[in-house]
């Protein structure tokens, strides 16, 4: 019986629930399901099961509709944080801007960039990096040597630009 009627609620309440959903959340679509888990689950079956699965979609829209929040407030501060904090307390150096070298690093192809990254602040041995990148150790060697000079050539060319 309650299986049946479960059906023809979702037949009959799903289009309306989602629309319903939307006004608190960008995923209504989850927000119906979780009702409709809820009420396979409820231990005594509602008076009103529409109107219950109303409440229940309602209040599952909120609550994703506040992780939506949440999580993009979240990633905003990391996002803002990350352009700012590529290098530790510990891994500043006074001779070198550290937005320049961020820029810099940027620019290297990402093989280049992780190979100078793990060799430099990771203090990786090249045996290390050739395991990492799975090439040899003279083919990181090489790697490794011409990141350094493209690095030093941009460098050069920011603070060129900076004077």
């Amino acid at each position: 019986m309650r299986r049946q009627q479960i059906h023809d609620l979702l037949e009959s309440e799903g289009a309306a629930l989602r629309l319903f959903a939307t006004q608190w959340c960008h995923w209504p679509d989850d927000a119906v399901q979780e009702a409709f888990i809820d009420l396979v689950d409820v231990p005594v079956w509602p008076d009103n099961p529409r109107a219950w699965l109303y409440a229940a979609t309602r209040n599952k829209a909120k609550n994703l509709g506040r992780a939506e929040r949440r999580r993009a407030t979240r990633q905003q501060r990391v996002a803002e944080h990350a352009q700012d904090a590529w290098f530790s307390d510990s891994h500043r150096s006074p001779v070198i801007d550290q937005r320049e070298l961020q820029t810099a690093l940027e620019q290297l192809d990402p093989d280049e960039r992780q190979i100078v990254v793990a060799r430099v602040w990771g203090e990786m041995k090249l045996e290390e990096l050739a395991d990492l990148v799975s090439c040899s150790t003279s083919a990181v060697h090489r790697r490794y040597h011409a990141a350094i000079a493209k690095l030093r050539r941009q460098l050069e060319v920011e603070n060129a630009t900076d004077q």
